[in-house]
């Protein structure tokens, strides 16, 4: 949730805001591209839609398992964004807090200020293993086909990877987060 952060630094509410606005639009793209897949295993078979040389890579339970786990693997990056934003308002606040004492610590960054890094390096990992066969089989329909559904997930599939890099890229080397309270 967006507003969360609105108060303590509006860019990055924004963001926030901006993410999940881009997960919900990856979502749609996708259940369409999904939609198209299922319809071509369950129908498609029976009536030879695509060539025989062009087979999936696999089979239709697996499909769905993988497209359940991408799913899920979306909607929880919202909160490895959140995760980011409360590491950074807890080191924040812990440096307002050595202000006002005599001895300082010298160094409110611990450990657990690169967690969020290493969440979303692993939930990129796991969305790439599980939209990559997708993306494999969308290819496949489309290439028979030319079903723009499947061309719009992929391509919006590949989009959402792609910029899940450059955000984390951006937030990795944005060291110094100005909040206030």
């Amino acid at each position: 949730y967006a507003g969360v952060f609105w108060g303590t630094s509006k860019g990055l509410g924004f963001l926030v805001f901006l993410q999940l606005i881009l997960n919900a639009a990856q979502n749609v793209i996708s259940i369409n591209g999904f939609q198209v897949l299922y319809k071509v295993q369950v129908v498609g078979f029976s009536q030879r839609v695509l060539p025989v040389e062009e087979g999936f890579l696999m089979p239709f339970l697996a499909s769905v398992a993988l497209y359940c786990a991408s799913q899920t693997l979306v909607l929880a990056s919202g909160s490895v964004i959140y995760l980011y934003g409360y590491s950074k308002f807890q080191c924040f606040l812990s440096a307002e807090r050595e202000k006002y004492h005599i001895l300082s610590k010298h160094g409110h960054e611990t450990m657990w200020a690169y967690w969020p890094h290493c969440w979303s390096l692993t939930v990129l990992v796991l969305m790439t293993g599980s939209l990559s066969p997708l993306i494999y089989d969308w290819t496949v329909v489309y290439r028979a086909s030319l079903d723009t559904a499947t061309l719009a997930a992929t391509c919006g599939t590949v989009a959402h990877l792609f910029l899940w890099i450059l955000l984390w890229m951006g937030l990795t080397l944005k060291v110094k987060r100005f909040l206030s309270l």
